[in-house]
């Protein structure tokens, strides 16, 4: 991975990293599985939800749960590194428009409204076809409402990530690659620094995935995506997280365990309210503390170990962002159809996961033969080049 800058202020290059592509299609493999797991979680009322409940699978949903996004907007940070190093920010703004707002507006009139569709039917506020249902999804906040950008929040997150930290990234570029190796010290204080962020702001400003006053998830995406940029720009950065992996690892795996077993006594939210504040600044300090460790264990361990990727892998990251995109609909229409069945939970959530699965790769191999295919997937025009992540 080159650290260097050009003498003319643009980032440098590189090429593809096998482990950003695996840590990338794996990341969607898992967020399929997570809103999967919500049919059957016992945690939560979702879209659609099966009569019987998997205290297994909501505690699965609660171990990713600190670290799945967060590893998601870092990644991001990686794909803005190498997006400005090839455009200048105009170049790089327009880019942003066409594969991340584009989608996100495209996705939120023709992927969320039949899961809304879905969620009214089953709780008996709406009977009728889905055609006269689609004016009604306009009207209205979800949940009090219909309209929501439901999972695409987080590309409109991702969205304003971009535009607003695109001068610091410029700075950031001149000086990010001849900074030394940070220090364990260092690594700590800035875990640290999220967890003082996560108590003061948690309580006050609950996750609601809106964008407006969702202070307490921007405080733990953004750094996130900063630090994503910064393992990119300089590969020193990353050493360091390989040194201390064994710490992370070790850490994030307690602050879960932790996690785990106030959960399975109750549903964790609810037990939080019946907390002292001095108890739920201890849980929140763990949970920051395991979102902070399994991202940079999950960093150094994919940068030690994956250093090649097969024809399959190569398919998977141009599938990754489709995917997203169209699963959560996919789940919620299928999932419709399988809490019917009289199946054990376990196989339902098999079927479930498979079906979903393979729908969601037919959805993208149909869509991306058409041009509005694309645009709503947001893929580049195949007349361009594919760059560097």
């Amino acid at each position: 991975m080159s650290r260097a800058v050009l003498e003319s202020g643009t980032l440098s290059t590189a090429s593809r990293r096998a482990d950003i592509d695996m840590l990338r299609v794996g990341a969607v493999a898992l967020v399929l599985c997570v809103h999967t797991a919500q049919v059957f979680s016992p945690w939560q009322t979702w879209h659609v939800q099966n009569e019987t409940r998997s205290r297994v699978l909501g505690e699965g949903m609660l171990l990713v749960g600190p670290w799945l996004m967060p590893l998601f907007m870092l990644l991001a940070g990686r794909s803005a590194w190498y997006s400005l190093a090839r455009r200048n920010d105009r170049a790089y703004l327009v880019e942003r428009i066409q594969r991340v707002l584009l989608p996100l507006v495209a996705g939120t009139l023709v992927l969320v409204p039949p899961q809304i569709y879905v969620h009214r039917t089953l709780d008996g506020s709406f009977s009728g076809s889905f055609v006269s249902f689609y004016p009604e999804f306009f009207r209205g906040i979800f949940p009090r409402g219909n309209f929501t950008w439901a999972h695409l929040w987080f590309l409109a997150y991702l969205f304003v990530y971009a535009v607003v930290t695109l001068p610091v990234f410029r700075w950031l570029a001149r000086v990010v690659p001849t900074r030394p190796e940070p220090s364990g010290r260092t690594i700590l204080l800035a875990g640290g620094l999220l967890i003082v962020a996560q108590i003061a702001l948690r309580d006050r400003f609950p996750q609601n995935n809106a964008l407006a006053g969702d202070w307490a998830n921007h405080a733990q995406l953004l750094p996130a995506f900063v630090l994503g940029f910064l393992l990119t720009g300089n590969q020193r950065f990353e050493h360091a997280l390989v040194r201390y992996r064994w710490h992370a690892l070790v850490m994030g795996t307690l602050a879960s365990a932790v996690l785990a077993v106030l959960a399975w006594q109750g549903r964790l939210d609810e037990r939080l309210e019946s907390l002292d504040y001095r108890a739920r600044i201890a849980v929140w300090a763990i949970y920051t503390i395991g979102a902070w460790t399994w991202l940079c264990a999950i960093s150094a361990y994919a940068r030690l170990h994956i250093r090649a990727e097969s024809s399959l892998v190569r398919y998977a990251r141009n599938a990754a962002f489709p995917v997203y995109l169209v699963h959560q609909t996919v789940i919620v229409l299928i999932g419709w159809w399988v809490v019917r069945l009289v199946l054990p939970v376990s196989a339902k959530f098999l079927l479930l996961t498979f079906l979903s699965f393979v729908a969601s790769i037919l959805a993208y191999e149909t869509l991306r033969h058409t041009v509005v295919g694309r645009l709503l997937l947001g893929l580049r025009s195949r007349s361009v080049r594919p760059a560097s992540h």
